[in-house]
């Protein structure tokens, strides 16, 4: 006989992504997301994949080093720990370049700041936003 309930696969102990921590822990626990062991060293902590990469990169502040992750495996967690910074910081630098240009534009063309309050500017900006996913437009005071 077959019973339901020993029929049903067990939960994920790792989350649906190709991050490079996945390949050094685990969830304790599934329905808990940010609880995780180092398959290395069994050593549990919260902070999710970010901490299990600095556990085993040996970058300190936040988490001790894993004693047992070789060289290669520390400038793996380290280079991709580094290149999602370079994403976000240049992210950043992309919307200051944008505001930047959107301020020199209002001042140029003597445009009040309060301008972008408008229904009709938003209406715009979201026209501007279908030719770039993710885009908002900035209030008064980031411009300032």
């Amino acid at each position: 006989m077959d019973n339901p309930a020993t029929d049903t696969p067990p939960p994920p102990l790792k989350r649906n992504s190709n991050d490079v921590g996945w390949e050094y822990g685990l969830l304790c626990d599934p329905r808990v997301p940010d609880k995780v062991r180092c398959r290395l060293c069994g050593k549990e902590f919260s902070g999710g994949v970010y901490r299990m990469k600095e556990h085993i990169g040996h970058l300190q502040g936040n988490v001790s080093a894993c004693p047992r992750s070789s060289k290669e495996d520390q400038e793996k967690c380290k280079n991709a720990i580094m290149e999602a910074k370079e994403k976000k910081n240049k992210k950043r630098k992309h919307e200051e370049a944008i505001r930047a240009e959107l301020l020199w534009l209002l001042r140029h063309s003597n445009i009040p700041f309060n301008a972008i309050e408008s229904e009709s500017f938003r209406l715009f900006c979201e026209a501007l936003g279908q030719f770039g996913p993710g885009w908002i437009p900035p209030t008064q005071y980031q411009l300032k």
